[in-house]
């Protein structure tokens, strides 16, 4: 059986670049033990043609990843951690669907980084969380504990200079 194994960008392991990789790579020895081979590939070159093994696992999470894997998975047999798993995890997905669920989540609100107003947030009492929409910390900034609407709003407005479509308001 012949694996491909997609290592996360760098930009997505924010002090953990060397864990990251080692996950993968234990994963990747285990299947080569049992007779497999597996080649390595980077998220930030994947695209549709590059990757001719039939099976892959990937820790891809930046939205273009996200979407290379998706197109190369459409003439794949198997995909562990496929592109839309990836994407459900992505704060504005994850959030609705948890509560959907019934799954106990801490209170939570998805607005629009480019908002202009925010929601009434006295409900959060005197601190709360705002974090990025998509994909997990990337800066430390990116999940910040706040005391006020104000520092929010802040926030909210650092994360759309920085191209962060989405920001979720959360209970402490």
């Amino acid at each position: 059986m012949n694996f491909a194994a997609i290592k996360r960008a760098n930009e997505y392991s924010p002090n953990h670049i060397m864990n990251d990789f080692a996950i993968l790579k234990s994963a990747a020895d285990e299947l080569v033990k049992l007779g497999a081979t597996v080649n390595f590939y980077d998220e930030s070159i994947i695209e549709e043609g590059l990757i001719p093994e039939p099976f892959i696992f990937s820790m891809v999470q930046g939205a273009k990843g996200i979407e290379n894997l998706r197109q190369i998975e459409r003439n794949k047999a198997f995909a562990i951690n496929s592109a839309d798993a990836v994407y459900n995890c992505y704060r504005f997905n994850m959030v609705p669907k948890l509560h959907a669920a019934g799954i106990p989540f801490p209170e939570s609100i998805v607005i629009n980084s480019d908002s202009k107003t925010l929601p009434d947030l006295t409900r959060f009492g005197k601190k709360f969380w705002v974090k990025r929409g998509d994909a997990h910390a990337v800066h430390k900034e990116d999940v910040t504990l706040v005391y006020s609407a104000a520092e929010a709003a802040n926030v909210v407005h650092e994360f759309s200079k920085r191209g962060i479509e989405k920001a979720v308001l959360q209970e402490n």
